[in-house]
């Protein structure tokens, strides 16, 4: 099934009034597909990945990933969701200092409950860094915390993971390796991805694009 997204609202409301964003948007994601989010800040690309993944709920509409309706998710059963079913790769890779590439990956796995090292030590393997499993953070360069962060949100086999301007602090090369990256594992692995972007680069290594402006 994939990902659908039908007739999606979301209203913040303010001081000086209500900010609709969407406006009745839908969507279709087939599994192995990618997807870029585009349009100018404001727009609502962050805020349709944090829907996606149950981390907020919409004003109206419908959220569906397989055969779960992620938007009617809440609380623990929300939590348990994602934790098994969505990766997340941030601008800002967010890994844990004090722990070394290996055990950054793992962590969603310790946090189900499950022994995953040999899987964390594959998927270092895939993004060329089985030889750098044991260094910290801070021993490594911007272009390989971002694909450490790429090993960790793929660490639970998610059906879906979500990109938030992942290239947003690598220079052009490094942007080039990690997108390159993405895309092999997105049409080896049949993951599939929703990228948010700002970056003409980023988006023509996705397949569809939608455009929130």
């Amino acid at each position: 099934m994939g990902l659908r997204v039908r007739e999606l609202h979301k209203v913040f409301s303010h001081g000086d009034g209500d900010v609709a964003l969407f406006g009745g948007l839908s969507f279709e994601l087939a599994p192995g597909g990618s997807l870029a989010l585009t349009g100018p800040s404001g727009s609502g690309k962050t805020t349709l990945l944090r829907l996606l993944a149950a981390l907020e709920t919409p004003t109206a509409g419908e959220i569906w990933v397989n055969d779960v309706r992620v938007d009617r998710l809440s609380g623990e059963a929300a939590r348990d969701f994602r934790l098994r079913n969505i990766g997340f790769v941030y601008q800002e890779h967010r890994l844990l200092p004090q722990m070394t590439a290996l055990e950054n990956v793992a962590l969603p796995g310790i946090a189900a409950g499950e022994e995953c090292t040999e899987r964390s030590q594959h998927l270092l393997e895939i993004v060329g860094l089985a030889g750098k499993a044991n260094h910290f953070p801070e021993q490594l360069s911007g272009g390989e915390r971002q694909r450490v962060a790429v090993a960790r949100a793929l660490v639970m086999c998610p059906a879906l993971v979500l990109a938030d301007e992942p290239t947003g602090q690598l220079d052009a090369a490094r942007a080039t390796v990690l997108l390159e990256l993405l895309q092999k594992l997105n049409q080896e692995q049949r993951v599939s991805i929703v990228m948010a972007t700002h970056s003409q680069r980023a988006r023509s290594y996705m397949r569809e694009q939608i455009n929130l402006g």
